[in-house]
């Protein structure tokens, strides 16, 4: 026979990441997250979030729960890059690409969101799997570009690191690279760069 503990941990099957209000709604109380946690049957990935340990870390599991609740949004800048391996460095904030006139979710995450006009929203969007859940996430491409945009505020250095190590990996389709930064009109931005890494 099912106790309520057990019905409680089944929300979490799976890799599920759980919050205190979806629980709430199941008829669970905050108890029910401060004695697993304390048991070590779940972890806490932010507040009010929690996910069982094994499945993913914090951070995976932070992608894929903003990815559940935000369906229009798609994972850009430094968040795309880490997403592509393209920097190690885990950002302390995660940054999601909306449509123009979406309201920003709220959540207890650090989520930075930019409005991206229609069809730049639209364009170069992927998928990558996370713990079984599908997160959108701009091309490689399309995310340099774009580092170089809004190279004002993330620093021209991200821009140029994340370039570099995708041209050093082959792992940028270099015609479809010009057309987002012209598209963008950071190509003349982003030429002496292209130029000193032997751009073909």
């Amino acid at each position: 026979m099912k106790t309520r503990a057990t019905e409680f941990l089944a929300l979490f099957r799976g890799g599920a990441t759980v919050s205190v209000e979806r629980a709430a709604r199941e008829g669970f109380t905050r108890d029910y997250f401060t004695r697993s946690v304390r048991q070590g049957a779940i972890t806490r990935i932010a507040s009010g979030i929690y996910i069982a340990p094994g499945h993913a870390d914090p951070e995976t599991a932070g992608y894929a729960w903003i990815a559940s609740f935000c369906p229009h949004g798609v994972f850009c800048l430094q968040s795309a890059l880490r997403l592509h391996r393209l920097t190690d460095e885990n950002p302390s904030r995660y940054h999601v690409a909306l449509p123009p006139q979406t309201r920003s979710p709220k959540t207890s995450l650090p989520v930075d969101y930019h409005h991206f006009g229609a069809g730049t929203h639209a364009e170069g969007i992927t998928e990558v799997r996370l713990g079984g859940a599908a997160v959108r996430v701009y091309s490689i491409e399309k995310t340099i570009a774009d580092c170089f945009r809004f190279r004002n505020q993330i620093g021209t250095d991200v821009a140029i690191h994340a370039l570099r190590e995708a041209l050093a990996r082959g792992s940028v389709d270099r015609h479809r690279l010009c057309d987002y930064a012209l598209g963008s009109r950071v190509f003349d931005v982003m030429r002496p760069y292209l130029e000193t890494a032997q751009w073909a």
